[in-house]
């Protein structure tokens, strides 16, 4: 499965065309903001919201306020079953946030790390700083779906 990351201005774009049969979409967003306009949808379509923030940024005494904007475990395994569902089907899957450079990346990254051993490409990778509050989350929850 190839991972594509991108932002919403690169989904967009791609979506001038109809998506490709074999393609799932992960769209991740900030509360309240409006989704990508997609005249197209791929076959298999995702999209959650919380805010990128990481868990090491919020002081104990601020964590009820962000709370709810988190990524929680109860996205990350949604997400996990949404890939798993999907992905004997498709041949790309693409990780799509506001910026294309931190969410997604961490996204792209779990997706990498589970299925081929390589989501350190991602980290090492100068155009992205994945969000390793997302990649730890992810991560632990496709493994869960292995066992």
């Amino acid at each position: 499965m190839y991972v594509l990351i991108c932002s919403l201005t690169e989904i967009e774009w791609l979506d001038r065309l109809p998506f490709r049969c074999d393609a799932a979409l992960i769209s991740i967003d900030g509360l309240d903001m409006e989704p990508p306009k997609l005249d197209y949808q791929p076959k298999y379509y995702l999209r959650q919201e919380f805010e990128d923030v990481w868990l090491s940024e919020v002081g104990y005494e601020d964590s009820g306020s962000y709370a709810f904007s988190l990524f929680s475990m109860e996205q990350a395994k949604e997400m996990a079953e949404f890939i798993y569902g999907c992905k004997d089907d498709i041949d790309v899957l693409i990780c799509q946030c506001r910026s294309g450079v931190s969410r997604s990346a961490g996204v792209a990254a779990a997706v990498r790390e589970h299925f081929s051993h390589d989501g350190i490409e991602v980290f090492l990778d100068r155009d992205y700083s994945p969000n390793v509050f997302v990649f730890q989350y992810l991560y632990r929850a496709l493994e869960d779906m292995k066992k």
